[in-house]
């Protein structure tokens, strides 16, 4: 492939390049060169804007790559590195895995880039993963004497899951049982970043090892987290692993010599340390921030999931979910790391931008019919709440104010303001027909009282929403009212993924917390939008939030069970991307972008049909609208089971072939 850019940067002015910069291990490299005053470019697959240093390029589509030409040394972070996935698509994770990313090697030395290639891999051909990395491995030496192969072994850290679940487990008195005959060399995350550092600024071409002193089985790793925590040993009850004794053992990885003037870290010190600092999934956050109850059940099995955060960008795996026992309320565990995690997904938020910043549309799944999300709430607000000709509403996390747009059209004689982290979209808001003020301070520095606050996709972003409340309610007009709108995890299981939802709210777990805050619920529904909660209350005391609460029924998923649901749809949706030579996703917000990042391949288009959507690109591919689905293709539809049946029931048929999820 021809060089994008001239390879003429001097050595002195060149930086690090970082190829999958949003990864595990990219990430804390990114983080350590800040850290270090070591200037970096990082790529990433992330859909949608990026920070100023970081470009897109997917190893699965290698004529959409940017690649720079000031930077001196890279290291390839990127790959799949599911062991699953490449079991179940070897053809198309080889395609990244191997061929693509020497492809990528072979560019950047051409353009006088030193190459660093970490590798996981100690289990030679025992796995399709492991025979991969071992034939990338042979391919870079190959090419360039400037080449750096790092091994690794398991690379772990504070919120490793298996270690997560194994504590969970020990916690409640539950009997894990860990493989005696499985054995592994754990690293901690930090060592191997300081390592990987010092290389990027001294590079030195070799096949050079990052492990531990030795290899230890999984068995003794547990007892050790026992001890080290004072639980029962009892509950530690090791089992054999058929047929397999783990990966090569350290000890016998000739090939690879230790970086010079360094040693190997002691494995028991490694896991002695992070077992001593390791907070209990549980302890990260002792009540629920709903109702202050300490029983709450841990689901263990979601740390390991990858998520997304909520403007439709894949993340990383390793959030806490867990569900208060007293008042049902699903939630994340909003500790410091999840707090860290929060600001960096807000520093590069970009709403909408699937549709170039226009508003979602609401779908009728039946019929087709779309309307703006804001112009479909609000009718129904209309018909339920008795609102003035004129007043203040005061829109809080208005975004790019769509919301106030539609109000103002329904009800132009209204004052509106809003508010907002940060002013980025304040042209766009201020030029907004009757817009009065954006406020972007706290949320107790806004003056005076309003006839309507709205809550618009807010709440569940909130981690003490008790207070956060009780404070609006202070700033409610005497006959105002408040107006929520939320997702529905229960009617859409892909909500449960968004990085940065700390509450996954029911009907019943929304309004009882509304009226903890002192309001009367007039309305608490999940019929105005589809998938969606939406709740209207106000300060009357003499009102009845009972009578007017839309409650579940029974069936109603619990989070335990939508996990295993998610799960399965993965299978689903790999499976048929396995059999099918042209395919696609149904869909470009949330669900459909989460299915996509779970397989080795990107689809050939994503179908949807918001006109606002159709004719874009999401995540370098081709939005199309059903009509244009080429024929003889297969599309599934990352939707809620009874949403996507509708889907397939109105669009398949034809030559196109429609999957959707099926019930677990």
């Amino acid at each position: 492939m021809t060089p994008p850019y001239p390879n003429n940067a001097s050595a002195a002015n060149a930086g690090v390049l970082i190829c999958g910069c949003t990864s595990l291990l990219g990430r804390s490299l990114a983080k350590a060169c800040d850290e270090a005053g070591v200037r970096w470019i990082g790529t990433s697959r992330q859909p949608g804007p990026l920070a100023a240093n970081v470009r897109h390029l997917d190893l699965a589509q290698p004529s959409g790559w940017e690649l720079p030409g000031d930077c001196r040394v890279a290291i390839l972070c990127a790959g799949e590195t599911r062991v699953d996935k490449c079991e179940a698509d070897p053809v198309g994770t080889r395609q990244i895995n191997v061929t693509n990313t020497v492809l990528l090697a072979k560019c950047l030395l051409e353009r006088g880039v030193a190459i660093i290639f970490p590798t996981t891999s100690l289990d030679g051909a025992s796995t399709e993963y492991g025979r991969q990395k071992a034939e990338t491995v042979r391919q870079l030496q190959a090419l360039s004497p400037r080449v750096a192969i790092v091994q690794l072994s398991k690379v772990i850290h504070g919120e490793f899951p298996l270690f997560q679940r194994w504590y969970a487990s020990l916690l409640k008195g539950e009997v894990i049982a860990p493989f005696d005959n499985y054995s592994f060399s754990p690293v901690l995350l930090s060592y191997v970043t300081t390592e990987l550092l010092g290389l990027l600024q001294h590079f030195r071409p070799g096949m050079w090892l990052l492990a531990g002193d030795r290899s230890i089985s999984y068995a003794e790793a547990a007892l050790l987290l026992a001890r080290a925590k004072g639980l029962p040993e009892q509950l530690v009850q090791p089992v054999s692993r058929p047929g397999s004794s783990g990966p090569i053992p350290v000890e016998k990885s000739a090939s690879y010599t230790v970086l010079p003037g360094r040693t190997l870290p002691s494995v028991e010190n490694t896991l002695h340390s992070l077992f001593l600092n390791m907070h209990a999934p549980s302890d990260r956050l002792l009540t629920c921030h709903i109702c202050s109850s300490t029983d709450v059940n841990l689901h263990t099995e979601y740390s390991a999931m990858q998520r997304i955060t909520s403007d439709s960008k894949i993340w990383a795996s390793g959030g806490l979910l867990f569900t208060c026992k007293a008042c049902g309320a699903v939630q994340a565990s909003c500790d410091k790391e999840w707090q860290k995690e929060i600001e960096a997904i807000y520093k590069s938020y970009s709403i909408y931008y699937q549709s170039g910043g226009e508003e979602q549309k609401v779908f009728d799944s039946e019929s087709g019919q779309t309307l703006p999300r804001s112009e479909w709430l609000l009718r129904r607000v209309r018909d339920a709440a008795p609102l003035p000709q004129s007043g203040h509403l005061l829109d809080i996390g208005c975004g790019n104010g769509r919301f106030i747009k539609a109000f103002g059209r329904l009800y132009p004689d209204w004052k509106l303001s809003g508010t907002e982290f940060d002013d980025k979209d304040k042209a766009t808001i201020t030029a907004l027909p009757g817009f009065d003020t954006l406020y972007t301070g706290r949320l107790e520095e806004v003056p005076g009282t309003f006839n309507l606050i709205s809550l618009i996709h807010v709440l569940e972003h909130i981690e003490n929403p008790l207070p956060f409340l009780k404070q609006i309610r202070s700033m409610l007009a005497p006959d105002g009212f408040l107006l929520v709108e939320l997702p529905s995890y229960q009617d859409n299981p892909f909500e449960l993924l968004i990085a940065d939802h700390a509450t996954h709210f029911s009907v019943e777990t929304a309004a009882a917390l509304l009226q903890k805050a002192g309001f009367n619920v007039v309305v608490a529904t999940k019929s105005w939008v589809t998938k969606e909660l939406s709740l209207l209350a106000n300060l009357d005391a003499s009102g009845s939030a009972a009578a007017s609460t839309t409650t579940e029924g029974e069936g109603a998923a619990t989070a335990g069970e939508t996990v295993t649901w998610l799960s399965e749809i993965v299978r689903q949706a790999t499976e048929m991307a396995a059999k099918s030579r042209s395919w696609g996703i149904f869909g470009t917000s949330i669900a459909g972008t989460w299915v996509t990042g779970q397989l080795s391949q990107k689809p050939a288009f994503y179908v949807d049909e918001d006109t606002n959507r159709i004719g874009q690109l999401h995540n370098g591919v081709p939005i199309v609208s059903p009509a244009q689905v080429p024929p003889d293709s297969d599309v599934y539809v990352a939707q809620p089971t009874p949403i996507a049946a509708k889907i397939i029931r109105r669009l398949g048929g034809g030559t196109v072939r429609y999957h959707g999820p099926c019930n677990v």
